[in-house]
């Protein structure tokens, strides 16, 4: 697949939290930042590609969200070529090895974690065969008040998540623990926890993380920001509560020192084809940071 380096779906693709914004009003940007977009980004993915290649490796936490049909999932034709080029070309740990540092044995040069959130339930329904299929591990963050008992929720009844999906059951859950999947809080709802009182923030917080042991019989110890947004307050409460991980949607990937309460990720959307995938993981984009920063500072719309 040729990638086109103008328009709407290559800017895109420099956005990793395209998928996150999209939930709320992202704006579309004037012409002349897509034009100095356009003219800058061919040269970044340069240099960012020859710099990741002086790396002997790189680890990094891949983020996905939806794996169906819908506009906001990812194929599953996607999704299997994508596991399967990892199968080759990396090590896929559960992401307590890279907390704990025990994936700088690996024998690949390329080593990843693989995270869903939200609680979809084609997470348990698609995502979860493709990944017992290739034994690889994987740790889905829930916004616990949407997960369902007997039947799944439609996400229409819940702000922030995708509309138009269903939800996880509770029972799905059980299971796919039970077979080495990790279950972490996305809080009781789908919430920007910037926005939150210190006291609402601590209780959603708590609260997930003892629904989720109480539900599943084990502990939960990892936590995902809403959207990805997160203030030092936030990251602040997140270790009060007693949580031993928390990933974020900065686009970076881990270091031999970092924050483990603010660990990078790398957002794959469905727009990313394998080509995209492919790139992401050599380092092309590997600039994102930067420009990330740069909107948050200028404060411009996210879909450059």
């Amino acid at each position: 697949m040729q990638r086109p380096e103008t328009g709407t779906r290559s800017a895109l693709l420099d956005n990793p939290r395209t998928t996150e914004e999209s939930r709320n009003n992202r704006q579309v940007p004037n012409t002349m930042t897509r034009r100095l977009a356009n003219i800058l980004r061919t040269p970044a993915r340069n240099v960012c590609r020859a710099a990741a290649r002086l790396n002997a490796s790189r680890t990094m936490v891949l983020l996905y969200h939806s794996i169906g049909t819908s506009k906001d999932a990812v194929t599953p034709s996607n999704f299997r070529d994508q596991m399967q080029y990892l199968n080759r070309e990396a090590t896929v740990v559960p992401l307590e090895d890279i907390l704990k540092g025990n994936h700088r044995s690996a024998t690949k040069p390329l080593t990843c974690a693989i995270t869903f959130d939200d609680g979809y339930a084609s997470v348990y329904e698609v995502a979860y065969p493709i990944l017992r299929h290739f034994g690889f591990p994987a740790l889905v963050y829930v916004t616990t008040d949407a997960v369902g008992d007997s039947t799944p929720k439609r996400t229409e009844n819940y702000p922030g998540l995708f509309p138009g999906e269903m939800t996880v059951r509770w029972s799905q859950l059980r299971e796919m623990s039970r077979d080495g999947m990790v279950i972490g809080s996305h809080l009781c709802q789908h919430k920007d926890m910037t926005t939150l009182t210190e006291g609402e923030g601590l209780h959603q917080l708590a609260l997930s993380k003892l629904v989720i042991t109480q539900r599943l019989g084990l502990p939960c110890s990892h936590f995902a920001y809403p959207f990805g947004r997160f203030n030092r307050q936030n990251v602040k409460w997140v270790g009060t509560c007693g949580y031993e991980s928390a990933t974020t949607v900065v686009h970076a990937t881990v270091g031999s020192h970092f924050d483990v309460l603010k660990i990078p990720r790398i957002c794959i959307a469905p727009i990313h084809g394998m080509d995209d995938f492919v790139a992401m993981l050599r380092g092309d984009f590997d600039y994102l940071p930067v420009v990330q920063c740069a909107r948050r500072i200028l404060k411009l719309p996210y879909a450059l």
